[in-house]
């Protein structure tokens, strides 16, 4: 059996054994479409009037089912082409990823990543591990370039807000254990994902202040106003903007 990995946080990746195939289905916009359609709906099926409308909108000179049969059917024969032969399986009145072809697909674990840690006390060693494990798998909101961005857009944001929430509760356990060293690394990791993030930018300059990193503390303080200020037009939290009266 092939090993199939499914990433979609950033580019849309479908690994298998290691070689990625969606390379061969970017030139077609449509096709990609559908393939991102069933991957983030793989564990239900989808009608074919809610695929028609996300692919191809409120067009009243299209005849729905036959351009989606014939889009499923080329986008079947590139997936047969890469060894992944009933990919996509005919349910009554639509279509579905195939529920039996296994696959390691990044969102669903991180969901089950998040449910998992959402009622954490401490940091043993599975914890911690899949703590870790979230950290190496949210590396960008989800399909950030796809053709889909009505559709995908509450997703996105779900998946951000879901990620930072967990990582909150990671820099608490962090604290409860006063392990300053990682709350910096962990903070620093996540700031690449969401640099705007009040909680994030305070958590790291407190653990600089806390490790006798003044320096460091005092700059990132620097660049997180400038940051609110520049790019956002806004004031800084109140947090924040207080934080610099323990600089000094």
């Amino acid at each position: 059996m092939k090993n199939l990995e499914i990433n979609v946080f950033g580019e849309l990746q479908i690994l298998v054994d290691d070689v990625d195939i969606s390379q061969t289905i970017w030139a077609s916009k449509k096709k990609m479409a559908l393939l991102e359609l069933l991957i983030l709906n793989s564990q239900r099926p989808m009608s074919v009037a809610r695929l028609a409308e996300a692919i191809w909108g409120e067009h009243e000179d299209i005849n729905a089912e036959n351009a989606l049969k014939t889009l499923v059917s080329r986008l079947r024969k590139d997936l047969d082409e890469n060894g992944l032969a009933g990919a996509i399986v005919t349910m009554p009145g639509g279509y579905m990823w195939n529920p039996d072809l296994q696959a390691k697909i990044d969102v669903f674990r991180m969901e089950e990543i998040c449910n998992n840690l959402s009622d954490a006390k401490s940091l043993d060693p599975d914890v911690r591990d899949q703590f870790e494990e979230l950290l190496q798998l949210y590396t960008d909101d989800l399909l950030p370039n796809s053709d889909l961005s009505k559709w995908i857009a509450p997703k996105s944001v779900y998946y951000h807000d879901l990620y930072l929430k967990t990582v909150y509760h990671y820099i608490d356990l962090l604290n409860q254990e006063e392990d300053y060293g990682d709350i910096i690394r962990v903070c620093k990791i996540a700031l690449d994902i969401d640099a705007f993030d009040s909680m994030l930018n305070l958590e790291l300059m407190s653990a600089l202040l806390k490790t006798g990193k003044s320096k460091e503390a005092l700059e990132q303080y620097q660049n997180t106003t400038n940051l609110q200020y520049t790019h956002l037009g806004l004031k800084p939290s109140d947090e924040i903007l207080n934080f610099y009266k323990e600089l000094n």
